[in-house]
């Protein structure tokens, strides 16, 4: 009966090895749990935003602060291009929260709730089945319109301060022309 004597210790190896697993799917659950929560912790952080889309192009994800005056339940379901804000007469159809490629930095013009204009910096990604098929997009975008308008109220000053500078150079040119020659 040698079959017998190693059936027991086959079945009392296979309790072995279920008594050892469980503490491991304990620690990955665990492992799970901590990223899922450091990861919520850092998008709820941020003062970006971050989204997700699905392939029709609408918000199936904001972050909890919402963007732009909205809040995240008046976004997602929401055609996310519905957003973008035309300032310069050409349309942007660049698919910013729709990528086929990645996206880095690329700057896009939307509407804010209130209705004003807002310039948001967008990194994207795009999601893709096996096959590469695209399903959905994951991104950040930053609202940068203060530092924008700060860069242009700089720009502004420095023609200002240039033009001064050289109606100074002209009429003191002129002035130095209509002296009178010592000769």
């Amino acid at each position: 009966m040698v079959w017998g004597r190693y059936a027991g210790r086959e079945r009392s190896a296979r309790g072995n090895l279920a008594e050892s697993a469980a503490p491991l799917e304990q620690s990955l659950r665990a492992a799970l749990v901590e990223s899922r929560s450091r990861y919520k912790d850092l998008v709820e952080l941020s003062s970006d935003f971050a989204f997700e889309t699905d392939a029709g192009g609408r918000f199936a994800f904001v972050s909890p602060k919402g963007a732009l005056g909205y809040g995240p339940d008046e976004l997602v379901g929401r055609l996310a291009s519905s957003l973008i804000f035309d300032v310069s007469g050409i349309p942007d159809e660049s698919p910013v929260f729709t990528p086929r490629r990645p996206i880095v930095d690329h700057e896009v013009w939307v509407r804010t709730k209130s209705g004003s204009p807002a310039l948001l910096l967008v990194t994207a990604a795009p999601l893709t089945t096996p096959d590469g098929s695209f399903f959905a997009a994951r991104g950040i975008a930053r609202d940068i319109s203060q530092s924008y308008a700060q860069e242009q109220a700089l720009v502004k000053a420095d023609i200002r301060e240039r033009d001064r500078k050289s109606t100074r150079l002209n009429s003191s040119h002129t002035d130095i022309s209509r002296m009178p020659s010592s000769a």
